[in-house]
C-alpha cells in the first residue's frame, strides 16, 4: 500500500512542479495558488505513505535508507513551503520541487520489502528526536543550497549582461539572499539540537562516540553554517561570497550523509 502511495505522491509532486513552472513563465495568480495547494496535497499523500510503511513494519520511517530519503524529501518540501509563506515568493518553487521528487523516487526504487526488526538502540523517543532534528536541519541546508545556486547563476547573468524571460521572472538577488539566510537560520539551531540529543542518546546507551566520524562532520557542518550567519550579520561576507559558503556547506552534507554514513560511522549506518 505504501509503495502505491509513494508513486501517487511522486506524480502529485510532478504536477506541482509543472504548476510552479507555469507560474514562473506566465505569472498568473491562478497557477500560483493551485501550485501551493497541490504542494500541500502532495505532502499529505507523501506523509500517508510514510505512515503506512511505519505501521506495516512497525518501525520509525528513517531506520533504513528508504525511510531516511523519504523523510528528507518530505522535510525539504516543508522548509520550502515555510519560506514561501514567510517571503510571499513562489517563483523559486520550480527550482526546489525537483529535490523532493528525486529523493522520493530514489527512496521508492531502493525500498526493501522484507520485514525487519531494528536494533534496540534505534528505538525510543530520544533517538527519534535526534534523527528527526538532523534530517530537518539537512533539509533546510538543502534548500539553502538551491537558493545559493540560483543566486550565483543570476549574479553571473547580470555580470555578463545577459538576461532573458526566465531570469526576468526570478526573485531579486536581495530576496534570494534573505530567503537563503532564513533557511540557514532554521537549520543551525535545529542541528545544534540534533547533536545535543545525539550525545544524550549515546550517554544513555553508555557508548563512546566522541570520535565517531559522523559527529566530526556534523560539527564541521555546524561550524560552516554558523560562520555563514556570523559573517552575514557582521556584513563581512555578503552576496556572492555567502552563497559560495552555503554551496560548500552543502557539499559537506552530501559527503556526511552518504559516504560517512555508509562506510565510516559506527553508530549511523543505515539498517
Amino acid at each position: 500500500m505504501y509503495i502505491i502511495l509513494s508513486w501517487i505522491a511522486i506524480l502529485s509532486y510532478l504536477i506541482t512542479e509543472v504548476l510552479y513552472g507555469l507560474n514562473l513563465l506566465e505569472r498568473k495568480p491562478a497557477f500560483a495558488k493551485l501550485a501551493s495547494r497541490f504542494l500541500v496535497l502532495s505532502m499529505a499523500i507523501h506523509f500517508g505513505a510514510m505512515l503506512a510503511r511505519s505501521r506495516q513494519f512497525r518501525v520509525v520511517p528513517y531506520n533504513d535508507l528508504y525511510g531516511s530519503l523519504s523523510l528528507f524529501a518530505w522535510m525539504v518540501a516543508i522548509i520550502y513551503l515555510a519560506l514561501e509563506f514567510r517571503h510571499r515568493q513562489k517563483s523559486v518553487g520550480a527550482f526546489l520541487l525537483p529535490i523532493p521528487v528525486i529523493l522520493l523516487i530514489l527512496a521508492t526504487l531502493l525500498n526493501r520489502t522484507e520485514r525487519y526488526t531494528p536494533p534496540a538502540e534505534l528505538r525510543g523517543a530520544l533517538f527519534a528526536y535526534h534523527v528527526t532534528s538532523n534530517i530537518f536541519a539537512y533539509s533546510a541546508f538543502t534548500v539553502s543550497f538551491i537558493l545559493s545556486a540560483m543566486y550565483l547563476l543570476q549574479h553571473h547573468q547580470i555580470r555578463i549582461r545577459r538576461s532573458g524571460l526566465l531570469f526576468s521572472r526570478l526573485p531579486s538577488l536581495e530576496l534570494l539572499e534573505r530567503m537563503n539566510r532564513t533557511s540557514v537560520a532554521i537549520g543551525v539551531p535545529v542541528l545544534v539540537c540534533g547533536i545535543l540529543l545525539g550525545s544524550l542518546w549515546a550517554r544513555k546507551l553508555h557508548v563512546h562516540w566522541a570520535l565517531d566520524p559522523k559527529l566530526v562532520w556534523s560539527l564541521i557542518t555546524l561550524l560552516v553554517y554558523a560562520g555563514y550567519l556570523f559573517l552575514e550579520k557582521q556584513g563581512t561576507w555578503k552576496g556572492k561570497r555567502s552563497a559560495i559558503i552555503s554551496v560548500c556547506g552543502f557539499l559537506i552534507i552530501i559527503f556526511s550523509y552518504s559516504v560517512v554514513n555508509l562506510f565510516f560511522s559506527s553508530f549511523h549506518k543505515f539498517y
